[in-house]
């Protein structure tokens, strides 16, 4: 998992997260994977990593809707057509 406080930079161009240690000067850093040395300073929050609202809507509906056609089909072999 990840700690909330933490801070990182984050290439713009790929998106990649460079997390470093308290001792290392993240001005002389760059990007592992692009190369690019313009990294923006980023801090994780506790949101972040988060599931998007809608996403998780649409999960709890999936979820939802399975559980109804479980339950009908007990209830049909229980109870009869």
């Amino acid at each position: 998992g990840e700690a909330s406080g933490v801070k990182y930079l984050l290439c713009p161009r790929c998106h990649t997260r460079v997390f470093y240690a308290p001792s290392v000067r993240p001005g002389g850093l760059v990007c592992p994977r692009c190369g690019n040395p313009t990294l923006l300073f980023k801090t994780l929050s506790a949101a972040e990593g988060t599931k998007d609202p809608l996403e998780a809507l649409a999960e709890e509906q999936r979820a939802l809707r399975k559980a109804i056609e479980e339950l009908t089909a007990y209830l049909k072999r229980k109870l009869g057509p």
